[in-house]
């Protein structure tokens, strides 16, 4: 029978500290944004950070219908940007800024440096895999994005873009976001959220009402490619549907994520289990591709 030594626990219970001092000094003063660390009182549990306010934490955010199949990236840039203060924008004029229908996480990534806005890059691949071309999704467009992603992902510093090649754990995106400074946008895969149960946290009204929303029965959307798949690992053809959200806040008593879907008609935030979240980000095709964008001290965090 296997027992954690004492060693191993004081190691746990350190990190645990260090990961709980982090998350705090990210969350600022406000108490209701401290947040407190509750350690495994079981072998295999696992660490997991929790505000003391049980209320959702999240980010009031406008929402944005996508008008096409592959301006989901463009519609979540645009909620972001309206929710930092942006109000000149409109879908037409992010399409005239980034004139592609091939919108990779990197575009978006440049898109939002223009306007300003402090933006982290966090992707487990760097660059264009041009070992996909074999794959349906990318074939028609993987070798004339190529040069151009290459040539985004390169000048990424010199644009501003905190580029990092890491993933990011379920725990530290929750910490983000319980800050109320920062949306994320995220790819992930939409099948993983099809179906999936979700519940309304009360919204605004929608900014782009008349625009169509994207059925998970049309097309696989050229707007959500991923900034490059990982090797060697088969797909079917049904298997991924690439898409961008903006996730806006935590509801920590519920495990629930908050998030912004392009595709809804609903302009009111969805609270979606943290699980399945967590599992279509990580989703094969999205290289756990994230946008972790500041905002500016004016933006307020809803109660």
């Amino acid at each position: 029978m296997y027992t954690r030594s004492s060693c191993t626990e004081v190691h746990e219970q350190a990190f645990a500290r260090r990961s709980a001092a982090a998350a705090s000094s990210r969350a600022g003063d406000d108490e209701l944004l401290h947040l407190e660390l509750l350690l495994p009182r079981a072998k295999g549990a696992q660490l997991a950070l929790f505000p003391r306010a049980q209320a959702p934490r999240f980010v009031r955010v406008p929402h944005v219908r996508q008008s096409y199949e592959w301006d989901c990236g463009l519609a979540c840039a645009l909620m972001v940007l309206r929710a930092a203060g942006v109000r000149s924008q409109s879908l037409q004029a992010l399409r005239q800024l980034c004139p592609t229908t091939s919108i990779w996480t990197v575009d978006l990534a440049h898109l939002l440096r223009r306007f300003g806005l402090n933006v982290e890059f966090l992707t487990v691949t760097l660059g264009a895999n041009p070992a996909y071309a074999r794959e349906r999704f990318y074939r028609a467009h993987l070798r004339a994005d190529c040069a151009r992603v290459s040539r985004l992902f390169q000048e990424a510093d010199g644009a501003g873009i905190a580029l990092q090649q890491r993933s990011l754990s379920q725990a530290e995106l929750a910490g983000r976001l319980l800050s109320g400074r920062t949306l994320v946008i995220a790819l992930v895969d939409k099948a993983c959220l099809a179906g999936t149960p979700v519940r309304g946290i009360g919204g605004q009204p929608s900014l782009e009402g008349s625009a169509r929303p994207w059925e998970p029965s049309e097309r696989l959307p050229v707007g959500a490619m991923p900034s490059a798949p990982p090797v060697g690992r088969p797909r079917s053809a049904h298997s991924y549907t690439g898409h961008y959200i903006v996730l806006c806040g935590y509801d920590a008593a519920a495990d629930h994520f908050l998030l912004h879907d392009p595709a809804a008609a609903c302009s009111a935030p969805a609270a979606v289990c943290a699980v399945q979240v967590d599992a279509a980000r990580r989703a094969f095709g999205t290289d756990e591709d994230l946008l972790l964008v500041s905002l500016p001290p004016e933006a307020a965090l809803a109660a």
